[in-house]
């Protein structure tokens, strides 16, 4: 008989506890390795979070500083240079002591004007004081940066101011915020590796328990329970096992010919190996498509993790040591004991589970979970399949996110909208005081209508009449170029050289000319908006027509650029005077061009119609065609006899009833008026 040391089985026992000690201790190695690498790069990662946050709060600290910066000088620009315009020093110190120095960051500010060429004004901080000075500032601020803006007044450059800034103590304070949390970084990954070290020797600890104890156990079972007889049949086994474990193995059958009750037990085994190992195969092949494609976990009833899938793994960067035996904290939207309550009263559950990965990313998966006991409610272990649904919530919470941001845009653009109707609203009230009142219009003429309508809440056209001296009457029908807020804004410049001609008139006694008054504007545009040839950075100006009426002498003078009169002869027929075609103001207009001039014979009750071309070139009609001068005349020769009054109605239903559904296409202004009666 075989001693025991020279049996295989010894052999056996001995390579199992060489091999198991091997495997231990690698493990014990790699548990290490891999806990000591997982902390450093934590660590570092946290490191480099720190550091790159704290660098884009100060590149978003800088831009934000200058963004206001920028924002306050624009802001405090057009009162500056009235300032300096007008040499008001101490409304200028006002402004850069409670606005521009009130600024932490700004270190000085200086005024410069280019046309004194010299300093206006300077100022800085200094001990805590604001130090003003019409001197350049001190060498020492020369080292900070700076904002230059230039001052404009009348569109005209006349200066600049200068703001000198410093953002070091905001970014000092921020880097002492980086080093304070690297600090508390360092610290905490400190105290975890030492709890780590210590574990780790625990674990160890319980390493070297667990194999002396299998040693044990191994020698006592082989010593006292295989013998001869069985050796075959262990063999056996172990091949089948072999192949249980690894299917592309080759198996034997128990070579034992014997008729004893070891035959027997051979030959049943032989049967068993024979189909168990074909079944196996096929099963093998299939759990090894589960275990790598479908995600599954197995629970108790305590909620420890019993087994998962390597699919399972691969998806929470858990190992499948990490998680056996442990209760996870996986989910994040259920609890696993209340998911175990629902499968013992329902028998299953479905549901959306979210889910957090080892190194902190979420996830979602969809999950049918069930009960799996061994015998009557004993035993039972709880089954979970999932399948990812993490790029379909995704695709959800950028399209609510996506839905989120169209809205606050969509409200910021509403905001905008609402302020610009309100600015162009007051616009409008401010347009329309300075048109000339209906007492105006009592005094001078008998009888009279106005059609003022802009295209737009704001509008081009605009119309004037002053009496310049006692009975003596200016009328003036301008169409400023362009419509809506630009052309608004161009009648405004209008309004203020035609007070400064008026002004000029009631200071003088020379005769009213309308001509001379046209040439008058024309000069002044093409000046105040240089405009002197055609490639000029603008081309605007207005087509107007201006009527002196002088009821001492019974005349009256018309002249225009572009701009119709029609108006009833002794005979009842109607008469047009075109006027010139060369528009105030344009750049293909001579500065010095004469506008022709006419007179008019009066009678009493005559009747005058001005227009400009918003009327005349509305769009209508079948044929799709501008209104024109010919149905203008006809409506003047339809509803003359009627009062003005009515006559406005008259005129405006009938281009409404022409345009029918077209849109308007520029501002319309009709004045038609009647001689005074002497």
């Amino acid at each position: 008989m075989v001693k025991f040391r020279n049996s295989i089985v010894f052999k056996v026992l001995l390579l199992i506890i060489v091999m198991q000690s091997i495997i231990w201790i690698w493990i014990a190695s790699s548990i290490k390795s891999h806990q000591s690498n997982i902390l450093k790069t934590l660590n570092t990662q946290q490191k480099q979070f720190v550091v790159s946050f704290i660098e884009e709060q100060k590149q978003k600290t800088k831009e934000k500083t200058l963004y206001n910066l920028k924002k306050l000088i624009n802001f405090s620009a057009t009162t500056l240079s009235y300032s300096l315009f007008n040499y008001q020093e101490e409304a200028a110190k006002k402004v850069v002591k409670d606005v521009l120095l009130e600024d932490d960051v700004i270190k000085a500010v200086i005024i410069y004007d280019t046309v004194a060429r010299g300093v206006f004004l300077s100022a800085y901080k200094e001990n805590g004081k604001k130090v003003f000075s019409s001197a350049p500032l001190p060498p020492k601020f020369k080292k900070y940066k700076f904002i230059k803006k230039e001052l404009i007044y009348n569109n005209e450059p006349i200066g600049y101011v200068k703001i000198y800034y410093d953002l070091g103590p905001v970014l000092k304070h921020l880097n002492e915020i980086e080093k304070k949390e690297l600090a508390l970084v360092n610290e905490k990954f400190n105290k975890i590796y030492k709890s780590t070290l210590q574990k780790e020797k625990i674990l160890l600890f319980y390493f070297i328990i667990a194999a002396l104890f299998t040693i044990v156990v191994l020698v006592f079972t082989l010593n006292e329970f295989i013998n001869k007889p069985l050796k075959e049949i262990r063999k056996g086994l172990k091949r089948f096992f072999d192949f249980l474990a690894n299917p592309k193995q080759s198996i034997k059958p128990i070579k034992i010919n014997t008729k004893d009750e070891f035959g027997e037990i051979a030959e049943f085994t032989n049967k068993g190996i024979a189909v168990s190992s074909k079944l196996h195969r096929e099963l093998s092949e299939l759990m090894n498509v589960i275990n790598q494609y479908v995600i599954i976990s197995e629970f108790n009833e305590k909620g420890e993790v019993i087994d998962v899938t390597k699919a399972f793994c691969e998806t929470c960067g858990y190992s499948k040591e990490e998680l056996l035996n442990n209760k996870h904290q996986l989910f994040k939207n259920v609890r696993l004991n209340e998911l175990i309550e629902k499968v013992n009263k329902n028998g299953s559950w479905n549901g959306e589970v979210k889910c957090v990965t080892k190194s902190g990313k979420e996830y979602w998966l969809y999950s049918h979970m069930t009960k799996k006991c061994m015998f009557d409610n004993e035993d039972c272990k709880y089954i979970m399949i999932s399948y990812n649904i993490t790029d379909k919530k995704e695709l959800e919470e950028l399209k609510n996110h996506l839905e989120d941001l169209v809205e606050q845009k969509t409200s910021k653009i509403k905001a905008l909208l609402d302020m610009t109707e309100e600015s162009i609203r007051y616009a409008s009230l401010i347009q329309k005081s300075i048109l000339p009142s209906v007492k105006a219009f009592d005094k001078s003429f008998e009888d009279y209508f106005i059609i003022w309508e802009p295209k737009d809440v704001l509008g081009g056209d605009i119309y004037f009449l002053d009496e310049v001296r006692k009975n003596e009457f200016l009328l003036m029908v301008i169409d400023c170029t362009g419509h809506g807020v630009h052309g608004a804004l161009m009648t405004m410049l209008v309004k203020a050289i035609q007070m400064h001609i008026i002004n000029e008139l009631n200071l003088s006694s020379k005769k009213i000319s309308p001509s001379e008054i046209l040439t008058q504007f024309n000069i002044s545009i093409k000046s105040i908006l240089k405009q002197y040839t055609k490639d000029s950075n603008s081309n605007a100006g207005f087509d107007g027509a201006i009527i002196y009426y002088n009821k001492n002498e019974n005349i009256l003078t018309f002249s225009s650029a572009n701009v119709p009169l029609f108006y009833l002869n002794e005979k009842g027929e109607i008469e047009t005077i075109k006027g010139d075609r060369r528009s105030v103001g344009d750049v293909y207009t001579d500065i010095n061009y004469k506008y022709k001039e006419y007179d008019i014979k009066l009678f009493n009750g005559m009747k005058f119609y001005v227009t400009t071309d918003g009327f005349l070139d509305q769009i209508g009609g079948e044929r799709e065609l501008p209104f024109g001068k010919k149905r203008f005349k006809q409506l003047i020769e339809k509803y003359h006899n009627s009062k003005f009054e009515i006559q406005k109605e008259l005129f405006w239903e009938e281009l409404k009833k022409y345009q029918k559904d077209e849109l308007r296409t520029d501002d319309i202004t009709v004045i038609g008026f009647k001689i005074k009666r002497g």
